[in-house]
């Protein structure tokens, strides 16, 4: 198409460069390019009366992606699995998915999936390229919420909750495939071949290939026998009943365990940060990653609706699936990912070795044309600030100071922390007689929720002035970090790109290299100008300081916490070997398992149900020993591509199947308390929920807190002091049988008193736990350097006791203060170190500041929870 010369915005000029975009081309591919893109500019033409034509790098783009699909779609033997282009924030990727989706959808006749992992931006690009679909006769639909479909539904009858196996095309998130996938696996004789060979999946950037979490999910399914049973121990925990001798059967004995510690971490959630109050069917609503969930399903979330009367009942499931995401995308006839950034370099290389995945960078417009302007976004100032105080008031300063001549955009760490900030800086607003509501705007995924409407007009006016005239003063807004990501901020105010564009300030630099090259994109798009700044809270970064022995400076901020991020992304994705094979074999089993409908009796589901909590532990060949326990099933007859890692190290000592399935039934644990009872715990300067308390009495607290909500009535607790001398408070006593005795004896703990005989103590509760049966578990404390074991004042006999690789076995060691030597604490780390090599739980934790104390127990008790692995969404 011939363009010189032509006046575009001219009538006559556009009729004449259509009518060149009408004549006939080949081959196939360029033909319905044509025919897409054609269909494209007279849509555009007819809504705004412009010319509007993909750029060049757009439409080399898509021939390379539709290359890459077409071999793949016809069987041609590639060493490619999977195209990722990687394109930059601003460069028009909705619009080459879109036209993908259309290509593969009409010209050859695949069913497509586009996946957006936000709904803000998944109903907007879809709302934008319906009229496309549509001119092509195509049947497409948007996956939402249940909450959207009741509020938009009834107008918008594109909308679905789940995946439609008959649209042409579907826009939806990742965990909407999972459950599309999940529900074709559940009915019987499905063929995976078959029904995804003939799907084309696209993906809107490659977080949904670069694990960010687990590269596995398990489904679970409601029970419903267990789910009567599970309200009726709700009822009792409600009318503070004991529930001992009300499970007669293993799986009511398992149900009786997980609801225990659902119910205590149910009534620990934080409404607004765990949940949102009543917010779907007076129900409350799970928060995840920052976002309501009204799909998510969560045990504690049960418990806590019973609690509050929100429900009569518990829903009780069960995990019976586990899905590797990668086993299943690798199913798509092709895959093509358009991605702002594809990682570094340990998640490239993730990316090669799982999907056999390309990379292809397409260059910006602008830097491909002669003359054009292109600009980065420029670096203004950075600050480490020592405390929230003094962030906030240089957050505050900065923002006020430049939206004076440009707008200021506020991209905090989180939904809480944006939340924060619009309060305090409408504050502020209004002590400098501003209009607080108008000049600070409300961007955060919290209004996006509550209020759609409020929060697009918010988006429109990001880039305006306030007011007209020579002085153009224009608005602060606050969005979270889900803001920093594919939200199009627009500013076309030469005023604003005179003096740099769009500022964004950075509260807290994301440890991900693909969100902050997510969140500079907000910034210096197209031909504007753009600037960033970073005001950080050293207290955000703490931990990675103490980490990597590095202390945070303005100068190197961001570049430190990019490359902490990414040295800690490396050690994940390194592990993640393991679990991913493990993943992958489980997948197939489950696949096989629900495909014949071999959970039929209480006996095979029970193994399988095992086996989902149980097979991350697990060699391949102990997780075949333990599937073929199901009635029908031959593992050998069920093909697999993962490859034997050997099991993890808690499990190599089980040799035997036997064993292997005795580790399931809730082996009842020994936990040993031994906590320092010397005079400085007397020291006034920890916190228990926000209130000054002695050392010692948040340790009495926080072992109550464990034995209450973290033990369970058939695991034995014991509790020994020490000061100058090793004091049994009360030996290894079964939970259930003396649950108000033991209640008793934590209460009347004596005060603190005398020295400090810390190593003989630690050998004491060794000794006691090593001939137990089960997984033993010695939490020891301590404020202060040993002064009284005399015949080891080194600690020498509870080295060789640990050496001693004593059967599961955990140890975790808890100092408080600065007054632990740090040759004491190398010996303690070393003993930890011992137990972490033979696979069981070894861990040192250090509370210097004392105040940190409860977090420290709260650290123990997720500890001894998470071991048992069976409460899970």
């Amino acid at each position: 198409v011939k363009l010189a010369g032509l006046d575009l915005l001219d009538s006559q000029a556009v009729d004449q460069v259509l009518s060149q975009m009408k004549q006939p081309r080949s081959p196939q591919l360029m033909a319905g390019m044509q025919e897409i893109i054609l269909k494209w500019v007279e849509i555009m033409r007819t809504k705004f009366d412009v010319l509007v034509l993909p750029h060049h790098t757009q439409v080399v783009c898509m021939i390379i992606c539709l290359q890459y699909i077409m071999a793949r779609l016809k069987g041609v033997e590639t060493d490619v699995g999977a195209l990722i282009c990687q394109v930059s924030t601003g460069e028009g990727k909705s619009a080459v998915l879109a036209m993908l989706a259309v290509f593969c959808a009409k010209i050859e006749r695949k069913k497509v999936h586009v996946v957006i992992d936000d709904e803000e931006l998944l109903l907007r690009d879809f709302d934008t390229f319906k009229s496309l679909f549509d001119s092509f006769g195509l049947k497409a639909n948007v996956c939402v919420t249940p909450e959207r479909l009741q509020t938009d539904g009834p107008t918008h009858p594109h909308m679905a909750v789940r995946v439609d196996p008959e649209a042409d095309i579907v826009y939806c998130d990742a965990a909407k495939l999972q459950s599309h996938y999940a529900r074709i696996a559940k009915n019987g004789n499905a063929n995976f071949e078959a029904e995804y060979s003939q799907r084309v999946l696209l993906l809107d950037e490659v977080d949904s290939l670069v694990i960010d979490n687990s590269p596995n999910v398990p489904f679970v399914y409601k029970n419903d026998e267990l789910s009567r049973f599970a309200t009726q121990v709700a009822a009792r925990f409600t009318a503070m009943g004991s529930v001992d001798g009300m499970a007669r059967t293993p799986s009511e004995v398992r149900v009786v365990q997980v609801m225990q510690r659902a119910w205590a971490l149910g009534m620990k959630m934080v409404p607004g940060q765990d949940f949102l109050q009543g917010a779907m069917y007076n129900l409350h609503v799970k928060i995840e990653n920052g976002k309501a969930d009204p799909l998510a399903w969560s045990l504690p979330l049960e418990c806590r609706n019973f609690a509050d009367n929100r429900a009569s009942t518990i829903e009780f499931r069960e995990k019976l699936f586990i899905m590797s995401r990668a086993n299943v995308y690798r199913k798509y006839g092709a895959l093509v990912g358009l991605s702002g950034s594809v990682g570094n370099a340990a998640e490239q290389e993730y990316l090669t070795r799982v999907y056999r995945a390309q990379v292809v960078k397409v260059p910006v417009f602008l830097s491909t044309c002669t003359g054009a302007a292109y600009f980065e976004a420029e670096q203004r100032e950075v600050h480490v600030c020592d405390n929230e105080p003094k962030q906030l008031a240089k957050v505050s300063e900065h923002a006020f100071e430049n939206r004076l001549k440009v707008p200021v955009l506020i991209i905090a760490g989180s939904r809480k922390e944006a939340s924060r900030l619009v309060r305090e800086l409408r504050h502020i607003a209004e002590s400098k007689q501003l209009n607080p509501q108008d000049v600070v705007r409300d961007l955060t995924r919290s209004l996006y929720e509550t209020n759609p409407e409020q929060f697009k007009e918010n988006l429109f006016k990001v880039g305006q002035s306030v007011a007209r005239g020579p002085e153009q003063p224009f608005r602060v807004s606050v969005t979270d970090s889900t803001g920093g990501r594919g939200v199009d901020y627009r500013v076309t105010n030469p005023q604003a790109d005179k003096h740099g564009g769009l500022l964004l300030i950075i509260t807290e630099v994301p440890r991900v290299q693909r969100d902050w090259v997510q969140y500079l994109g907000r910034t210096g798009r197209q031909d504007n100008h753009g600037q960033w700044s970073v005001v950080l809270n050293r207290g955000d970064y703490a931990e990675d300081e103490e980490k990597h022995g590095q202390r945070l400076e303005a100068s190197t901020a961001v570049d430190t916490i990019l490359r902490w991020g990414n040295a800690s992304s490396e050690q994940k994705i390194s592990g993640l070997r393991q679990e991913y094979h493990r993943g992958t074999r489980m997948n197939e089993i489950c696949e096989y398992v629900w495909q014949h409908d071999l959970i039929q009796q209480a006996k095979d589901r029970e193994v399988l149900v095992q086996l989902c909590n149980n097979y991350s532990n697990m060699s391949i060949s102990q997780i075949n020993q333990c599937a073929a326990k199901i009635t029908g099933l031959n593992p050998q007859q069920v093909r697999t591509v993962a490859e034997e890692v050997g099991s993890a190290p808690r499990m190599v000592r089980a040799n035997t199947l036997s064993q292997v399935t005795k580790s399931w039934a809730g082996q009842p644990r020994s936990v040993l308390l031994v906590v320092d009872r010397s005079s400085s715990m007397m020291s006034q300067d920890a916190t228990l929920r926000g209130t000054r308390r002695s050392r010692f009495d948040v340790c009495r607290e926080s072992i109550m807190d464990i034995f209450l909500h973290h033990v369970d009535d058939q695991d034995s607790m014991g509790l020994y002091t020490f000061e100058t001398d090793v004091k049994e408070v009360f030996p290894l006593t079964e939970k259930g049988s003396q649950r108000a005795k033991i209640e008793e004896m934590i209460k009347g703990m004596p005060g603190p008193s005398g020295l400090t005989k810390f190593y003989d103590a630690v050998l004491t509760g060794i000794n006691q736990l090593k001939d137990r049966a089960g997984p033993k578990y010695l939490i020891a404390l301590t404020d202060g350097d040993d002064n009284m074991s005399r015949s080891q004042p080194q600690g020498q006999l509870v080295t060789e006791a640990v050496r001693a690789a004593i059967p599961d076995f955990n140890l975790i060691v808890i100092t408080v203060g600065s007054d632990v030597k740090p040759l004491m604490i190398e010996g303690i780390k070393c003993w930890c170190s011992i137990v972490k090599s033979t696979g069981n739980i070894g861990s040192y934790i250090g509370a210097a500041n004392p105040a940190g104390l409860g977090d420290a127990f709260a650290a123990v008790a997720e500890m001894i929870t998470a071991d048992e692995g069976h409460i899970e969404d």
